[in-house]
């Protein structure tokens, strides 16, 4: 099945400012400057190669500098090489756990640079703290406690290949031992700040949330309650009529926000229930589009001529559809064509819905499958914001993903995938 993105992600800076202009250095270096990190881990990740690149650099240049050792400046151009190949890796592509090399690596070159400045007289013994904060808190728990606790263990090889005094040794077992307290600890620190950032988005959210709905469900409710008054005056019919259909129209629209918010907590709470059964997917297309066919827009269908079977449920599928047409209806001016197509991509059947409106802008399309989303372009259209949230939570609970292109010529295609049914 093909991968398509939900929307094109613009080159960032340091700063998290898309420019066009630092897009070919900063793809040098993915593993600093990833896609906008999405979790606690991945942001750490990158920290953590921030720091081993700028400590590298920074330290081997204060060090050649201050001590004028030409014998280390191998190890030290190693540092800084390393360093700067790990920030070439993707590490946001990989497993988590992969990020267990870097800790393993520095562990390395951290013993090495102790042995070569002293064994168990070196100053720099301290410098295991690196490998065991990268192991600790840039791996899995499984995985980082015990790398972790390795890395503490170098601090401690002195002992072993070389003599100590009776001072040196309860130095280097104290360091020892206050680095595998930190090894055991990290990630029960990295875990319970996850927890309180999880919390506090949570409760902003929440406040957001409800924020949003009382200001969408208000502008219905007044609406209503305004015709209501004018309705008991002596009225016209045709002006009986006028009122009615205004009064209608906010009942829909609350009815919609309404379900909408059932929806989204069904889908949030698990309790979303598919029917997936064997579902004939151009037959739910040339329904759909047939009870849409009016207000001035030409909605043609391809790729309906052939039955194209998929596991779905017809009824949000129907939905899914239905938002995706709407929107193009909405966005579109009176009389634009509206392109819906069914096509086959191997395993996965296709529909793309096409339109002829102003598209979206570039800033704005990180937030289009976001609750509540309302873009500029919307003007005075009707909308909850929540159509393309719950499309696609719908669609991802088909195994499938809704996506967003934009083609060179303008308009918006939203499409989605759906698997084939197994043949037979």
């Amino acid at each position: 099945m093909s991968t398509h993105s939900a929307v094109t992600t613009a080159p960032l800076t340091a700063l998290g400012r898309p420019t066009a202009r630092w897009a070919a250095r900063l793809a040098l270096l993915p593993g600093l400057f990833p896609p906008p990190p999405t979790s606690l881990e991945k942001r750490v990740r990158r920290a953590l190669l921030l720091l081993l690149t700028v400590g590298s650099t920074c330290g081997a240049l204060a060090w050649l500098a201050l001590s004028r050792d030409s014998d280390l400046a191998l190890p030290l151009a190693i540092a800084i090489a390393g360093s700067l190949a790990a920030s070439a890796v993707p590490w946001h592509d990989l497993r988590r756990d992969a990020f267990a090399v870097v800790g393993f690596a520095s562990a390395a070159w951290v013993a090495w640079f102790v042995w070569l400045t002293g064994g168990p007289y070196s100053a720099q013994q301290a410098l295991a703290f690196i490998p065991v904060l990268v192991c600790a808190l840039g791996a899995s728990q499984r995985i980082g406690v015990p790398l972790a606790l390795g890395a503490a263990a170098t601090a401690g090889l002195p002992l072993v290949y070389g003599t100590a005094t009776a001072q040196g040794v309860r130095e280097d077992l104290t360091l020892v031992a206050i680095l595998g307290a930190f090894a055991v600890g990290g990630p029960f620190l990295l875990r319970e700040a996850r927890a309180a950032i999880e919390l506090q988005q949570m409760a902003s959210k929440r406040s957001e949330y409800y924020s949003v709905v009382a200001h969408e469900l208000r502008n219905p409710l007044v609406g209503i309650r305004s015709m209501a008054k004018i309705l008991v005056r002596p009225l016209s019919e045709s002006q009986r009529a006028q009122y009615v259909a205004a009064l209608e129209a906010e009942s829909n629209a609350a009815l919609a926000l309404l379900d909408g918010l059932t929806d989204i907590a069904s889908i949030e709470s698990g309790r979303l229930r598919l029917a997936l059964r064997p579902l004939e997917l151009t037959g739910v297309v040339r329904e759909v589009t047939s009870t849409l066919r009016s207000g001035g827009h030409a909605i043609s269908v391809t790729g309906d001529e052939q039955p194209v079977m998929v596991a779905g449920d017809d009824r949000r599928l129907g939905q899914v559809l239905r938002n995706l047409v709407t929107n193009a209806v909405k966005y579109s001016a009176d009389g634009a064509p509206i392109e819906v197509s069914v096509t086959c991509d191997r395993d996965a059947a296709i529909v793309r819905v096409r339109d002829a409106g102003p598209g979206v802008p570039v800033a704005e399309r990180g937030q289009l499958f976001q609750k509540f989303t309302r873009l500029s372009t919307a003007g005075a259209t009707r909308g909850s914001g929540l159509g393309l949230y719950i499309s696609s939570m719908i669609v991802r609970d088909h195994h499938g993903e809704l996506w967003a292109e934009w083609p060179t010529e303008g308009g918006s295609v939203f499409g989605f995938s759906i698997p084939l049914a197994p043949a037979g």
